[in-house]
């Protein structure tokens, strides 16, 4: 549904810090998609932006640069 090209783009990738990896993007991202992939085993290319954007809204602040 993705391209390697949009997933790995520059607009698309997000910078975690080192300190908040394990605690943010190994459990709470992590958990989050997990969680979208099971209730939404088809999901088309819109819902898989829908929720990263959701991810974005309530995480953004921490990534570096920050998004939103």
């Amino acid at each position: 549904l993705v391209s390697d090209a949009e997933m790995h783009s520059i607009e698309n990738l997000r910078g975690i810090p080192n300190e908040i990896n394990n605690s943010l993007h190994l459990s709470e991202i992590r958990t989050m998609w997990n969680q979208f992939y099971r209730q939404t085993p088809n999901a088309t290319k819109d819902q898989l932006l829908q929720m990263a954007t959701k991810v974005d809204d309530l995480f953004g602040d921490l990534f570096q640069p920050p998004v939103r």
